[in-house]
């Protein structure tokens, strides 16, 4: 019934919780407005509380896109720093903890993590672990780029060695069976 609806309307506006002062405001006057009969004002108002949040929280989100990306940084720096002492494994951990940090959006970026990752674990001999790293950063690269890049075309060059590599191990390790 509409009765009933209208009373579930102010129940749940009532559970509504907001941390914001000015949301919390919005809403108390909602509920107001609600118990009033004034549906177009409560409707404003609830919409000005959503607005309000949506606000806050993409400003958030920016907020911890930067640091996530910083801490990738950071985390890519210490894969560097380990490349140059020739720990291979412990420096793709470090790469692979990058990607594992950046935000989606910086699509660039997650593909150079991944591709230095499955660098590092190729040179470590690990072959199996590296491919499939160095094919995600082909796929994003040929999303994000184009398949006649320079960049994509390199990574597409890199994960056909790596391929080779890793069928000629398979061989010699099927050569080597009783």
């Amino acid at each position: 019934t509409i009765a009933g609806r209208y009373l579930n309307n102010l129940k749940q506006l009532s559970a509504l919780q907001a941390d914001d002062p000015a949301v919390k405001g919005f809403l108390q006057q909602a509920k107001r407005a609600l118990e009033q009969g004034r549906f177009d004002e409560a409707e404003r108002l609830i919409n000005d509380a959503k607005n309000t949040d949506l606000e806050a929280a993409k400003t958030l989100q920016e907020t911890a896109n930067k640091r996530l990306f910083a801490a990738a940084a950071a985390a890519a720096q210490n894969g560097d720093i380990q490349m140059t002492q020739i720990h291979y494994l412990k420096a793709a951990g470090y790469y692979q903890e990058a990607a594992s940090l950046i935000p989606d959006t910086f699509s660039k970026e997650l593909a150079d993590y991944l591709n230095v990752a499955g660098q590092a674990l190729y040179y470590a001999g690990k072959y199996e672990q590296a491919e499939p790293l160095v094919s995600r950063s082909l796929a994003i690269r040929e999303k994000a780029l184009d398949k006649d890049h320079p960049d994509t075309k390199t990574a597409r060059d890199n994960l056909q060695k790596l391929q080779a590599q890793l069928k000629e191990q398979r061989q010699g390790t099927e050569k080597g069976k009783p």
